[in-house]
């Protein structure tokens, strides 16, 4: 499993344009075969700092998803609304499972 995670701030009066993308990208990207999970999230201790995170079956999904049409309006999006501090990762995992409390 692959994991793209990251955190980026926006300014207060963008918000609502970058709901609206974001919401498209999640939706367009869930439906794409190898992927399992699509989100934004906003800091709540902290406005305006938001973390997407995503999870991909493989490398060859990950790339599949940036060649798509809906990559290409979502980073023509990000550029108009220009989020700063943007620091985005990708993490392979090699295993996972539930987390207990030992």
């Amino acid at each position: 499993m692959i994991v793209i995670t990251g955190t980026f701030d926006l300014k207060p009066e963008q918000r609502e344009e970058a709901f609206s993308l974001f919401g498209e990208m999640a939706k367009a990207s869930l439906a794409e075969d190898g992927c399992s999970a699509y989100a934004f999230f906003e800091d709540v201790a902290r406005a305006n700092h938001f973390r997407v995170y995503e999870e991909w079956a493989d490398e060859d999904a990950v790339a599949f998803h940036f060649a798509t049409p809906h990559m290409t309006v979502f980073l023509e999006g990000l550029g108009q609304i220009r989020p700063s501090n943007m620091d985005i990762e990708k993490i392979i995992v090699s295993s996972s499972g539930p987390l207990k409390n030992t």
